[in-house]
């Protein structure tokens, strides 16, 4: 079985920021969002605490220090934050905010706010020329006073200006996350840039939680050649044969000349006894390949499947299962 993984292909892919309209309002304050005062150094587990928590894991500050705490480094770095968020459960989406102007970075956050989910985000507090990093939770935003409203250190409800705000979130590229349960979509996302989230979060989902967060993201991006692609593969995992074809189609149809869904493909039909049929799909995607393509030796391992195959099955076998 040669199979291509999502993440090779999205490795080769772009992502497109999707703006959505924010409805007009005043502001919006999460006031159900746990606060957990950070110990010394330690705002990494507390920020991460209260992101979870509003999720619905119900973790403390110190079940995350050794987690995401490096004493060596008195913080906590973004990479750990991320995983720990994953080995609880959540799929961890970093809102495309970095080359979003003033505009932009505020619509982001008010969009997941208005839609009930804290931000997670990391700003810093230099001293003359030292950074001073730090982790803080983003529950609310005032309109009317220009004010951004977080959980912050030992502040429950710390107060700062959009001017204050946005000059420290820029330092860290207005890095922000938001912490999803499966089957929930980020407010402002790509069909790529989430997927690409799924992806990496999938290690640590239920298959089951997987396949469900799949179907949502279909719904709002059906004509997503690589949603399409995921759900074929994990309905090809789960052995549901007739939804994984079904899914391969849909994905060649919106990108015909899409190299892992061919790949894929043709190893299905081939695991139906549909020899002629997947010599086809392997044909076409080893003629579209170019010869420095990173998928080309999972290519020709196919191709080389599928002609041996041609050698011993029976061509009657595919009509009698179906197409």
């Amino acid at each position: 079985m040669r199979w291509v993984c999502l993440a090779c292909c999205l490795s080769l892919l772009g992502c497109a920021q999707q703006p959505v309209d924010v409805p007009a309002g005043h502001g919006v304050e999460l006031t159900e969002v746990p606060f957990f005062p950070q110990a010394r150094y330690q705002c990494g587990p507390a920020a991460l605490a209260t992101a979870l928590g509003s999720s619905g894991v119900a973790v403390a500050p110190e079940d995350l220090i050794d987690d995401v705490y490096v004493p060596g480094r008195r913080g906590s770095f973004q990479f750990e934050m991320i995983a720990a968020a994953r080995r609880h459960g959540r799929i961890p989406v970093v809102l495309d905010t970095a080359a979003a102007d003033r505009a932009g970075r505020l619509a982001a956050l008010e969009a997941e706010l208005l839609a009930g989910r804290p931000l997670l985000v990391l700003q810093d507090y230099h001293l003359l020329w030292t950074p001073r990093w730090h982790y803080a939770v983003v529950v609310g935003f005032d309109q009317d006073r220009e004010q951004v409203i977080l959980r912050s250190g030992r502040e429950q409800r710390r107060l700062e200006s959009f001017d204050a705000f946005l000059r420290r979130w820029a330092r860290s590229d207005a890095w922000a996350v938001v912490l999803l349960k499966p089957g929930e979509l980020p407010a402002q996302a790509s069909a790529d840039g989430y997927l690409r989230a799924l992806i990496d979060a999938s290690g640590r989902l239920a298959a089951a939680d997987f396949e469900r967060s799949l179907a949502v993201a279909l719904r709002r991006w059906p004509r997503s050649a690589d949603l399409n692609f995921a759900a074929a593969n994990a309905a090809r995992s789960s052995g549901d044969f007739d939804a994984a074809r079904e899914r391969f189609q849909k994905t060649l149809q919106l990108q015909p000349e899409h190299l892992g869904a061919l790949n894929n493909y043709a190893d299905l039909l081939l695991a139906l006894g549909c020899v002629s049929e997947a010599q086809k799909n392997i044909d076409t995607a080893i003629n579209l390949a170019e010869s420095a393509s990173p998928l080309m030796a999972v290519l020709q391992a196919t191709e080389r499947e599928v002609a041996a195959a041609a050698e011993t099955l029976e061509p009657a076998r595919c009509a009698a299962i179906g197409r």
